[in-house]
């Protein structure tokens, strides 16, 4: 039996030996589900040996390659198809987990966002100023949900992925502002104001003014996001021209930085981001923060906060926050404190929203799309 064994393991590793991590999962699948198998080793005695030889594998790699694959759920690394995806997810999560024990990814230096980042001064024409102050102001208004936590079990959503900042101004640039800039509205109001003396501020004024179709800017912005959906007769669909059609950019940078991307049925939000208030937000979060430390992390016992107060620090700016933020925020804790903030923690604090289903989801649409939505 032992000869028998050791034969079948030396022949495992010698079959191995050239194989990626993708094909050695798919051939630990086959054996662990082929009967012949258990005639010379166990369930258990399997296991080890291809945990041997897939960290042999996931040793060669370098670690910043593993941890990217990582914050991708693995993807990179997965044979293709679904059959055994949660089984390949979690040995891979042991694995690697293991060998990142420790391993600090290199910080990444933030760019400055919002208003701050333009030189109004160096700006000579209305086109530039407009989508320099839009992108600037949008990037600032994503910024405090950026999350840096992650989970094992679900991918980002695109509005808390930091990488969908950048994302999100390519479309700006590329699809939404010049056909904004092309309007009759937003050339007239080029021609009506010095800008080299009103600056990014006024454009930033015109946005927050009123929110209907007397404003010009915010018209034109919704009229070109909600130009982005299909339209649709009968069963079928009409294709939208390649120079109006952002989703694949959406998608394609997802797949590449590893988030979901958004859909047609992300629409609203995408719109409202120049609707956010980033420091508003900004001060949202920073107090999410402290209620958290206070309840799970005091620095002495007296100074501890009544359970519960992390829960209803995030209701308040659930209730408070327009266009959903507080909802955002909420998910992110998801992501930010994985360890206390699960799936019974959400039900709770959905719970806690209101007395009725009608009453939370009118409170609070976003966080209850988001957990009817996660793993069981």
């Amino acid at each position: 039996m032992n000869k028998t064994f050791e034969a079948k393991v030396a022949e495992l590793v010698a079959v191995t030996r050239h194989l990626d991590v993708a094909s050695i999962l798919s051939l630990r699948r086959m054996t662990l589900a082929d009967p012949q198998s258990r005639k010379w080793a166990s369930e258990k005695q399997l296991n080890v040996v291809f945990d041997v030889i897939l960290s042999k594998v996931l040793e060669c790699q370098d670690k910043q390659t593993l941890f990217e694959a990582r914050e991708r759920l693995y993807a990179p690394l997965m044979p293709a198809g679904f059959e055994g995806l949660d089984e390949n997810r979690s040995v891979l999560s042991r694995l690697v987990d293991a060998l990142l024990d420790g391993y600090e990814p290199p910080a990444e230096e933030d760019e400055p966002v919002g208003l701050d980042s333009i030189d109004a001064s160096s700006i000579a024409d209305f086109p530039t100023l407009f989508d320099d102050t839009i992108c600037a102001y949008a990037k600032g208004a994503l910024k405090p949900l950026a999350t840096r936590g992650r989970r094992t079990d679900i991918l980002l959503p695109f509005i808390l992925a930091p990488n969908f900042l950048a994302c999100y101004e390519k479309v700006l640039r590329e699809f939404v502002l010049p056909t904004m800039r092309a309007s009759k509205k937003i050339r007239t109001l080029g021609r009506r104001h010095d800008w080299s003396k009103e600056g990014p501020g006024k454009i930033i004024a015109i946005i927050q003014g009123t929110d209907d179709s007397n404003n010009p800017i915010l018209h034109q912005w919704d009229q070109r996001w909600n130009s982005f959906v299909r339209e649709r007769a009968g069963s079928k669909t009409k294709e939208l021209k390649p120079e109006d059609d952002p989703w694949p950019a959406f998608r394609d940078h997802a797949e590449k930085h590893g988030y979901t991307p958004p859909t047609e049925a992300d629409i609203p939000t995408l719109r409202n981001v120049i609707r956010w208030e980033a420091d508003e937000t900004t001060e949202a979060w920073r107090e999410i923060e402290q209620r958290y430390e206070q309840e799970y992390h005091p620095p002495h016992k007296r100074d501890q906060a009544r359970p519960g107060t992390f829960r209803d620090g995030i209701i308040k700016w659930i209730e408070r926050l327009p266009h959903h933020v507080g909802d955002l925020l909420a998910i992110r804790t998801h992501f930010d404190y994985p360890k206390k903030v699960d799936r019974l923690f959400l039900r709770t604090l959905i719970q806690t929203m209101g007395g009725t289903e009608k009453e939370r989801w009118r409170k609070g649409p976003v966080l209850m799309t988001f957990y009817n939505d996660l793993p069981k």
